[in-house]
């Protein structure tokens, strides 16, 4: 009896370890997305199918409320677009609103969470539009791209960059009565832009500054109407019998009107009746 006992006992050790090695080496791909402390941003908005967050060289979809971390890449696809909040259990309020638009890739370096007062992302490619709020004068809030940093302050602005040309497009809608947006290129000076106005950067050339065109903005994708079963109208479908018949009737009064034209008359139609040795059949429409 105690020898069933430790092989019973033995088997439930081996099982035990099998079980914590599966653990270790077979983690589900969406565990990075769950975590107990609070995430860097939470993704509040979706359009489209082709949204991802790319791990471990494998994309795995995103939904509503998914967390994100610093580090973990956003890829936006055709006819998609992702809006996410940052920071949004940072106890002094400082908020960061992000959209990011179709065929773009973005990476969040640092937030105001898990680093004070620093928030840094990078636009690898595509088309971003970013709103802050509640940040000091000592906050650093940074956005970069291969050829620009971005430094904000209180502002909403586009910024979209072209990877194939090396160039961004700085496009500032609004700023605060105290609060700026500033740009540099690689080794130059920031220089600030001011709200109503476009820099672009090329490589690393110095910022050049243009009045906004606002139809160069991206229009952000709306999602297809649901059709419901209330407003659907079938299509009618003719009813072959009923034309049919339809056809019938109208071919046959045809050929009776054509058989009352070409009907052969009575050669006293219209004339005097003859006499009595005509036939009374041919006497029929003569006046008497």
């Amino acid at each position: 009896m105690p020898k069933i006992k430790y092989i019973f006992l033995g088997l439930t050790l081996i099982f035990l370890l099998f079980f914590l090695i599966k653990i270790y080496f077979f983690k589900s791909p969406l565990e990075p997305l769950v975590s107990s402390t609070p995430p860097s941003a939470t993704i509040v908005r979706l359009i489209g199918s082709e949204n991802f967050i790319e791990l471990e060289n494998a994309k795995i979809p995103l939904f509503i409320g998914a967390p994100i971390d610093v580090g973990q890449k956003i890829i936006v696809g055709p006819h998609s677009l992702v809006e996410l909040l940052c920071d949004e259990m940072e106890p002094s309020g400082k908020k960061t609103s992000l959209i990011i638009y179709e065929n773009s890739s973005f990476i969040l370096t640092e937030t105001f969470l898990n680093q004070k007062n620093t928030f840094l992302a990078t636009l690898l490619s595509g088309w971003i539009k970013v709103a802050t709020q509640h940040l000091s004068s000592s906050d650093r809030h940074e956005i970069r791209t291969q050829n620009t940093v971005i430094g904000v302050r209180g502002t909403t602005y586009y910024l979209q960059y072209l990877s194939e040309k090396i160039t961004t497009l700085l496009h500032v809608i609004e700023t605060s009565s105290d609060k700026k947006v500033v740009i540099s290129s690689k080794g130059k000076k920031e220089i600030e832009v001011p709200a109503g106005t476009t820099a672009t950067v090329i490589k690393d050339e110095a910022p050049i500054l243009k009045p906004l065109n606002t139809t160069l903005l991206p229009q952000e994708i709306k999602p297809e109407p649901e059709i419901k079963s209330d407003s659907f109208t079938p299509t009618k479908i003719p009813d072959k019998k009923l034309e049919h018949s339809q056809e019938f009737s109208e071919q046959k009064k045809r050929e009776e009107e054509t058989s009352k034209k070409s009907k052969k008359r009575s050669p006293y139609d219209g004339l005097p009746c003859p006499g009595d040795n005509v036939p009374h059949y041919s006497k029929i429409g003569c006046i008497p």
